[in-house]
């Protein structure tokens, strides 16, 4: 195969055969890029030799600084999430192998189908490549090597003739079950210390007995195609190659997993390395070079991954405050591509979900990260699949409930000034002047058509989204390039777009890049997908969440016009009214409706543009389903429960008995015609709320650049 000719056969025939890549990479020219010249073919993952290896409680030979316990569980309950919606992995690749405990466990157990290991350090690609293809022999080479302290020095001083040599896994074996902590470049010494005076010797880590139950298990991964290969790159050629030579799987089939360097106090883990003429010098490891340890090589990994990555990724870290605030590295909440990139790579612009778990490292230089610590997890796999509760913890932003942010927005809604000398209210102070009649407000909820707008009208737009401190926010015609920026300026701590959710066709016209969202505060939702066997289903997002303790179905829909789309508008309707009335509990609706034509004080007077009967529907039943009297479902206008429960405001529509009820949209303004004024936009709800408080922000909604109006509505349980 040549350069202009990657991955040609389709995944299901396993046949892609990738060769070297023609890009400058940044290890040494020598260093072996694969097991073999040519990373072999992806072949049909087969049964394990031995299944026992497959639950072992330790599957790596390789003891890694740094080594985080239960890690592997939680990737691949991760991993398992997301495959009920993008299907089992064909790939899974780590570009910062080290022990590969990850991995290992992932492929044993068949949450991924194939895992592609990747090290730029020399020394530990080498070890995986020969234990991988060269199993027996390093089997019998282990066995009958001296674990002696005299060996530790031959070790330390001994430096390969050729890359090639497979005594260079040998050393790294060695040294990495006979040094302190297993580390391979740092100033530490052999496990008992030079004395051996130690309880614990020099070979108390070297079991060879459960290293060689280890090696084989790595064996016959590689001989069931389960371990696909081990390349010597580092992370960003890693990335780039996977997606040139595997461009089949891209981007849902192949999910990337870096653990890359702390973020903090790396340098003691990092900063030195062994002379090759047996004393200490300046590291030599790719890893331990100085971009980590100033921190040049974190940004240049978050550039990639915010701006380049083609393919799903998971990334953890110690929990750093920096790592989340800096816009540089990981505070924004999706990935924001160049135009250049997106158009040519099709990068897509990601959510980047955000989780906390606890975990158990096993190794520091000093104490710093040693004993159970939290774990930073990001990930671009979708939102509606990582789980929360249990090990995935909500992660929260100093936009949290407990934070002087969001203890100012409580002391502004309830009266309560900051003190004289500029000192933050406490909640007690806030609850004591809080109106009790306000108890039962359980939410509030935003419902607007953003009119797809770019940079500048997405942070106005954000700026009153912040202002009007909604709980749960139903968006469409959302901009994806701009749906970053929009969540950060609305402040909400999540925002999940429908269009995320689906695979572009290549006949898309350019309208299905819109689609819909849903934000809001507090934790994301439990669930987000797309209606099925639904025409445009980019257009109705349904996302299962809570809401200060609420449990309930969020939904933001957009009618297609039907002057574009014609029979398709009433046929979605239908098929969406149809879902609603067979789905129980809380519901909470968003829509831009592009309907009724009459929007009558009598709801039976009403009348949609597809209405049933309509005869450019021939005998289908129309939109009125969803939208009109003769709907189906169990949901409310959120205005006219609002109406009926107040009827001194409803008795003063009564010189408009055709409507619109409220103004929320014009249609047909052109030049000095004002248009025809339109309720199209609307927030429906089920039997179990009141409306306390429903608005039509029209004026408003237009100076921040929509054509709609913002509709809200404070909702209270019945």
């Amino acid at each position: 195969m040549t350069a202009s000719e990657p991955g040609q056969a389709a995944v299901e025939a396993v046949q892609a055969t990738p060769v070297l890549s023609t890009t400058n990479a940044r290890p040494p020219k020598w260093m072996p890029p694969g097991i073999e010249a040519h990373p072999r073919p992806l072949c049909e993952p087969g049964a394990l030799a031995d299944a026992s290896t497959a639950v072992m409680r330790y599957q790596s030979p390789l003891r890694y600084p740094g080594a985080k316990s239960g890690l592997g569980t939680v990737i691949g309950d991760l991993i398992e999430s997301a495959a009920r919606q993008l299907g089992t992995p064909e790939l899974f690749v780590e570009p910062f192998a080290g022990g590969a405990s990850t991995a290992l466990r992932l492929a044993g157990a068949g949450i991924v189908r194939r895992v592609l290991l990747a090290d730029a350090d020399p020394l530990v690609a080498r070890f995986w490549q020969v234990a991988a293809a060269d199993t027996e022999w390093l089997i019998d080479r282990m066995m009958d090597e001296p674990v002696t302290l005299d060996r530790w020095d031959h070790w330390r001083a001994w430096q390969p003739s050729h890359p090639d040599d497979r005594d260079i896994a040998v050393k790294c074996l060695f040294l990495n079950r006979t040094t302190f902590s297993g580390i391979l470049h740092g100033r530490a010494g052999p496990i008992g210390g030079r004395k051996q005076e130690s309880a614990y010797p020099i070979d108390c880590r070297f079991n060879k007995d459960a290293l060689e139950a280890r090696l084989r298990f790595v064996g016959d991964l590689y001989a069931t195609n389960r371990l696909a290969d081990v390349w010597c790159k580092d992370w960003a050629e890693t990335l780039d190659d996977v997606a040139e030579w595997y461009p089949q799987l891209i981007p849902n089939r192949v999910v990337a997993y870096l653990d890359p360097p702390y973020w903090s106090k790396s340098a003691k883990l990092y900063a030195h390395s062994f002379d090759p003429t047996g004393g200490y010098a300046e590291s030599k490891s790719p890893l331990e070079r100085s971009d980590w340890l100033s921190g040049l090589e974190h940004y240049q990994l978050a550039g990639y991954l915010r701006r380049r990555a083609q393919i799903r990724w998971i990334l953890s870290y110690d929990d750093h405050p920096e790592l989340t605030t800096d816009t540089a590295l990981y505070a924004l909440g999706r990935m924001n591509p160049s135009r250049e990139d997106a158009q040519a790579l099709h990068v897509r612009s990601w959510p980047i979900t955000k989780r906390l778990v606890d975990l158990r490292y096993s190794a520091s230089a000093g104490n710093a990260h040693r004993g159970k610590r939290q774990e930073l997890l990001l990930t671009t796999l979708p939102p509606s699949r990582v789980p929360i509760g249990g090990r995935f913890r909500p992660f929260t932003t100093d936009r949290g409930l407990d934070s002087p942010y969001w203890r100012a927005s409580r002391a502004e809604d309830c009266g309560v000034s900051p003190t004289a000398s500029g000192d933050m209210v406490t909640d007690a102070e806030i609850d004591s002047r809080r109106d009790v009649s306000s108890h039962d407000v359980v939410m509030r909820i935003v419902s607007w058509n953003l009119m797809f707008r770019g940079a500048a009208g997405t942070l106005r737009q954000g700026a009153l989204l912040r202002e009007l401190k909604p709980d749960l926010i139903l968006l469409q015609e959302v901009n994806l390039g701009s749906a970053e920026m929009l969540q950060e300026a609305a402040g909400a701590d999540w925002l999940i777009c429908a269009a995320d959710l689906r695979t572009p066709a290549v006949d898309d016209r350019p309208v299905r890049s819109r689609g819909v969202a849903i934000a809001g505060r507090g934790p994301a939702p439990r669930r987000a997908s797309l209606l099925p066997d639904v025409p445009l289903p980019e257009r109705i997002l349904i996302a299962e969440t809570t809401v200060d303790g609420t449990e309930l179905t969020a939904v933001s829909y957009h009618a297609p016009p039907g002057v574009n789309w014609g029979i398709v508008k009433p046929r979605q309707a239908v098929t969406f009214a149809r879902w609603l009335s067979a789905h129980g509990g809380p519901v909470v609706l968003g829509a831009d409706a592009n309907t009724p034509l009459i929007d009558a004080v009598d709801f039976t007077s009403t009348r949609t543009h597809w209405h049933t009967g309509n005869r450019r529907l021939n005998g289908e039943p129309g939109d009125d389903l969803l939208f009109g009297p003769n709907k189906i479902h169990p949901l409310d206008d959120g205005l006219r429960r609002w109406l009926d429960d107040h009827p001194a405001d409803a008795a003063a529509l009564a010189d408009r008995s055709a409507g619109p009820l409220a103004v929320t949209h014009r249609t047909g303004r052109r030049g000095n015609s004002p248009g025809t004024d339109r309720r199209f936009d609307s927030i429906w709800i089920t039997q179990h709320w009141n409306v306390r408080h429903i608005d039509h922000l029209y004026d408003e909604g237009i100076a921040a650049g929509s054509d709609h109006a913002v509709i809200v509505a404070d909702l209270a349980d019945t």
